[in-house]
């Protein structure tokens, strides 16, 4: 049965906050902070809201006999009810002082009709058997999505001055706090200056060098803190179940089965007082990587998300280049969208692996230019001995700092050695070699 409601609406608050702004013609620009021309439910009022915003935003006296003029001209006076009902308006109210609260009414009620039009369109595909469930949850999602947004992009509608983001800035140092966050691996945090939300940070590494190690890491140091999303395009579940194990039990993994008791214990340790990790595999599209970052923030309100890694997956383009460049600028946008610090995994071009000079440059990033231009932060991660057998200590792994978008190219380096037991790195406990 169809439901016979009117739609959320409040005709004497639209009637008001017009009256108003005839009234007082100084409150326009307060109202229009609040509510937009088509938030009105009466076409008969959008029009005369128009009307009223037109003679304002071109320097002219906004009253009856303006407005009324502008309609006359675009020949909707007559449809509007004339002067007469111009009048009507004016005096209907008692001052104009409450002109924002009579906006912020309209605008409430027209965000719900948008929400039940949304409800309704969902309703429609659930009803049709030439879609999926796949489809219908996909759409479900981005309809969310879409309204939330709405709300935000309302609540934030007046722009701000410069001046006023300075002032909260030096009020944030005022009261000692840090303008990054240090959620990762002590050492790497003290060169990189933590990491700010918003940030994209890429980690880049041959085959094997443990650049997968150094995010999932990251991210499991920083579940102390906020609550994470690791999306695994190349690592299944269960692998990466086992990896985690691997670095906070105490014995190889040849004597699991027979200390699952131990295995238990240390788990419920581990895990104990920090946030969850939601984990995602194998997403394979970027729509699909989308749709589990907003999910994880909406559902789980993350603040970090590991991404392992950019060229698993499908982004939208002609050629390899134009699709790994789509998945970079879709990873920052998720970043700066919803607040968070995003750790790229990536690959880098295999003719380092034949070069004399093996260090890795900004342009060894497989699709270089949106990689590059995207990130914040660039590391790359090298393992000498991957290189060069004869290399000692063979655990031994550097950490190149390669960009910072805020102070530029660097080439800061941290020397670590990966525990490749535990699948973790972790300080050096002597002297490194010599390496380029």
């Amino acid at each position: 049965m169809d439901d016979m409601r009117l739609p959320p609406q409040n005709l004497d608050a639209e009637r008001s906050v017009l009256g108003c702004q005839l009234m007082l013609p100084e409150i326009i620009d307060d109202v229009a902070e609040v509510m937009l021309a088509s938030d009105l439910y009466s076409d008969v009022h959008q029009e005369i809201q128009r009307a009223i915003e037109f003679v304002h935003q071109n320097g002219g006296a906004v009253d009856v006999l303006t407005v009324a003029d502008r309609l006359e001209r675009k020949q909707k006076l007559g449809e509007v009810g004339g002067a007469l009902y111009l009048s009507e308006i004016l005096e209907s109210v008692p001052h104009g002082h409450n002109a924002v609260h009579y906006a912020t009414i309209v605008a409430e009620c027209s965000r719900r009709r948008k929400a039940i039009d949304i409800g309704h369109k969902l309703i429609e595909d659930a009803y049709r058997t030439d879609k999926d469930e796949t489809e219908i949850a996909s759409a479900t999602v981005k309809s969310a999505m879409a309204f939330a947004e709405i709300v935000e992009n309302t609540n934030n509608r007046k722009p701000r001055y410069l001046h006023d983001h300075v002032g909260e800035l030096i009020k944030v140092l005022d009261h000692g706090e840090e303008l990054s966050v240090f959620w990762g691996i002590e050492e790497i945090d003290r060169m990189i200056n933590g990491a700010a939300p918003g940030n994209m940070v890429v980690i880049a590494g041959a085959p094997s060098n443990g650049k997968s190690v150094l995010a999932v890491q990251w991210l499991m140091e920083a579940s102390r803190f906020v609550p994470g999303l690791l999306i695994s395009e190349e690592m299944r579940a269960p692998e990466i179940a086992q990896r985690t194990l691997m670095g906070y039990v105490n014995f190889h993994r040849s004597d699991w089965n027979q200390n699952a008791q131990h295995l238990r214990d240390a788990s419920t340790e581990h895990f104990k007082g920090r946030h969850k990790i939601v984990v995602a595999e194998k997403c394979g599209s970027i729509a699909a990587l989308e749709r589990q970052v907003s999910l994880a923030v909406q559902r789980d309100n993350v603040k970090i998300v590991a991404i392992d890694y950019a060229q698993l997956v499908r982004g939208v383009g002609d050629g390899a280049e134009e699709r790994l460049a789509n998945v970079s600028h879709t990873a920052k946008s998720l970043a700066s969208k919803y607040g968070l610090i995003v750790l790229l995994v990536s690959q880098l071009n295999r003719e380092i692996l034949k070069r004399e000079n093996p260090i890795p440059k900004l342009s060894d990033l497989r699709g270089s230019g949106a990689l590059e231009a995207d990130a914040d932060k660039v590391l790359f991660i090298v393992r000498p001995w991957m290189l060069d057998k004869d290399y000692e200590p063979r655990d031994e792994v550097r950490i190149h700092l390669a960009k910072d978008r805020n102070e530029g190219i660097r080439e800061d380096v941290v020397v670590m050695r990966i525990n490749e037991q535990r699948q973790r790195l972790e300080p050096v406990p002597h002297e490194h070699g010599d390496f380029m």
